[in-house]
């Protein structure tokens, strides 16, 4: 007998709306980032994840991390993925690791994973959670 994994409830933190604090974004427009994200977190919904999403600007750090700590004080989640292009460029890398010490402070058994690009969303997920890729399509 077949038993269907419970359900996953993630966080996805990027740049979303602020990525032209990134003016040498690789992944394409605000709208294309935006799209492709949505597209990646309704693939997730389907495969039994419960995602939510944390924008974060580079250019208001402080506001930002006020918002991640209200998030992971107010919800449990069984894991919490950091785009790119919060990680992969050097003047992000003090918010960076701002957001990787506070999630590791407020919610240290959650699951940690790394995006590469905001079309591989849903495969950083499945990495961190092989079996919610067991489901049928």
């Amino acid at each position: 007998m077949s038993s269907t994994p419970a359900a996953k409830r993630v966080l996805v933190a990027g740049l979303g709306r602020f990525i032209a604090a990134d003016h040498a974004a690789q992944f394409g427009s605000a709208q294309a980032n935006r799209a492709s994200i949505m597209a990646n977190l309704e693939k997730a919904r389907q495969h039994g994840f419960e995602p939510s999403a944390v924008e974060l600007n580079p250019n208001d750090p402080a506001t930002s991390l006020k918002e991640l700590r209200e998030l992971l004080v107010g919800t449990h989640f069984d894991g919490f993925t950091i785009g790119f292009g919060i990680r992969g460029k050097k003047e992000f890398t003090e918010l960076f690791e701002d957001v990787v010490n506070l999630s590791r402070e407020l919610s240290p058994k959650t699951k940690l994973g790394f995006s590469v690009a905001p079309d591989a969303v849903f495969e950083t997920l499945l990495r961190m959670f092989p079996e919610m890729g067991e489901k049928e399509e």
